[in-house]
């Protein structure tokens, strides 16, 4: 017989795994012995334990987005609780099923110099879209469980105070839990009153794709509106915005977004400042994006019965030709450094469809800046919030949930050794290679205008550094590879690195004065050249 307290806890572990949960990060503590111990005796689940807090939660992170499903995260008391406030910040901002279990000490005990006893209640504020505690019975509440299988994802924060003994006796027999399939509600929107009357009106009516989960599309297939969209909304095709954005006969009059963030700052300036109607389909909170109001489409919309009139036609067609000379726009704006040279290397050298994760800050610009058309790789990257935190992480807890699928993360140097404890696993995971993109620290910061009016402070915004990945790789098990951008058969040695089998860790050193340059010239060239169309213009 299961001793109290620790059988109601073996029931919330029960109640988890019947809401389809199966991946468990956990963290090293005493507090949390009873939900651990409780763990442990319910077989089915797959437990990985992560030392530290912070990386725990983006691994769990990355698990669930891998996976589609819920993903816990379980921690001890005090500040070990605290370190998930930037995971829980990512999740709710990006939308992602994470519940966040913290132990905790009796209430009672904060402010009496105990270890590890902090304000817990409400601990991540308005960052996740339930907080609480479990029943006496160790249940959640169905408040709770419908904010874990809500339309709209997000994390939800369990709570769980715990009072000594917080070991049983000794181990009772394990138990099985029934796993279930994770089910979401149903998107049900009523909508926006108009959407049918404004849709029939607009001239230049488009479909933008934000970042999105690969699967299907949520506008049906067939529908003839022209449809875009960033790498990242994963659309199997992709197209740079700053192709097509300066030319105003190219902007929209209605867009209708679809999926998360966009990663082009330019793209959200240029829907603002043209005016257009917005409308969004699909589950989604409240997003001025472009500063106006955002109408949502009603679910049963019959997108089949609508038919393109002759203005809405050629206005699709002029897209579909500025889409397909995208790539020539690209080739006509002249880079020199290897730096923006590496990411169709790394489309074609990859021998087969890899999930790609995407450091933020330089990374995922240059990426999405510069590929366009096909791509039959997976496109991922942490724009929640857009932090260089936990960029690692993620993509370790893809590797772990998808262990027969490639990963790559393609970081900055910054971004790799800020988190590189993702790496402390059992050993190096086979589906893994990490490519560090070395130019000398935080090269972003000399891209932009600002920092470079303080050249000679500029070394507080760029970190620069002379640290190599050898001495990480060498530590968690990686194979090391390094390379020099300026060597000239650089873009060979990088695809037999990429094609090369097994894990590894690649450092990619190149000249980061010349990456921020040739930033630059880029989105001033795009700029300067706007594609000519003779299509319906703005009036």
């Amino acid at each position: 017989m299961i001793p109290e307290p620790f059988a109601r806890w073996m029931r919330l572990w029960s109640q988890l795994a019947g809401l389809g949960v199966r991946q468990v990060v956990v963290c090293p503590g005493s507090r949390s012995a009873p939900l651990l111990q409780a763990l442990v005796a319910s077989e089915g689940f797959a437990i990985h334990s992560v030392v530290d807090e912070r990386s725990a939660g983006y691994q769990a992170l990355g698990m669930a987005e891998a996976s589609g499903r819920p993903v816990v995260v379980l921690t001890t008391s005090g500040t070990a609780a605290a370190n998930l406030l930037p995971v829980a910040c990512e999740a709710f901002f990006a939308r992602k099923r994470l519940i966040l279990m913290t132990a905790d000490r009796p209430v009672e005990a904060v402010g009496r110099e105990q270890n590890q006893a902090i304000y817990q209640t409400g601990l991540y504020g308005p960052h996740v879209r339930w907080a609480g505690e479990p029943s006496p019975n160790g249940l959640l509440s169905a408040d709770c469980v419908d904010s874990i299988c809500d339309t709209i994802a997000g994390p939800v924060h369990v709570n769980v105070p715990l009072v000594e003994p917080l070991y049983a006796d000794e181990p009772w027999p394990t138990q099985a839990v029934t796993q279930a399939g994770f089910e979401v509600a149903r998107w049900q929107e009523a909508g926006d009153p108009g959407f049918a009357e404004q849709l029939a009106r607009a001239r230049r009516p488009l479909v933008l794709v934000g970042q999105r989960e690969p699967g299907p599309f949520s506008v049906p297939a067939g529908l003839e509106l022209p449809v875009t969209g960033e790498l990242l909304a994963n659309l199997g095709h992709s197209t740079p915005p700053e192709t097509w954005i300066y030319d105003e006969n190219l902007l929209p009059d209605l867009v209708i977004t679809v999926g998360g963030a966009f990663v082009s700052k330019f793209l959200r300036e240029r829907i603002k400042a043209s005016g257009a109607t917005h409308w969004h389909w699909g589950p989604k909170p409240d997003t001025p994006v472009f500063d106006r109001t955002m109408h949502r489409i009603p679910s049963d919309f019959d997108w089949q019965s609508y038919e393109l009139g002759p203005e809405q036609r050629e206005y699709a067609e002029a897209h579909q030709a500025a889409h397909g000379q995208a790539s020539f726009r690209l080739e006509g704006t002249a880079t020199e450094g290897f730096e923006c040279q590496i990411w169709p290397i790394i489309e074609q050298s990859l021998p087969e469809a890899t999930h790609i994760h995407l450091g933020n800050s330089l990374s995922v610009r240059l990426a999405c800046l510069t590929l366009s058309g096909p791509t039959r790789h997976r496109w991922w990257s942490n724009r929640g919030t857009s932090g260089i935190d936990g960029c690692l992480s993620t993509a370790v807890g893809h590797a772990l949930a998808a262990p027969h699928q490639n990963h790559l993360a393609v970081l900055g140097d910054v971004t790799f050794f800020y988190d590189h404890n993702a790496l402390w696993q059992r050993g190096a995971l086979p589906n893994l290679k990490v490519l560090v993109v070395q130019n000398q620290g935080g090269m972003i910061f000399r891209a932009l205008p600002g920092p470079n009016r303080w050249e000679g402070h500029l070394d507080l915004w760029t970190t620069p550094h002379h640290r190599t990945a050898q001495t990480t790789a060498q530590e968690f098990g990686y194979p090391y590879t390094a390379i020099n951008g300026q060597d000239p058969d650089a873009a060979v040695q990088l695809a037999q690195a990429l094609r090369a089998p097994g894990p590894g860790i690649i450092d990619l050193f190149t000249d980061g004065e010349e990456t921020a340059r040739d930033f630059r010239r880029l989105l001033q060239g795009l700029a300067a050249a706007p594609t000519q169309t003779s299509h319906p213009h703005s009036t």
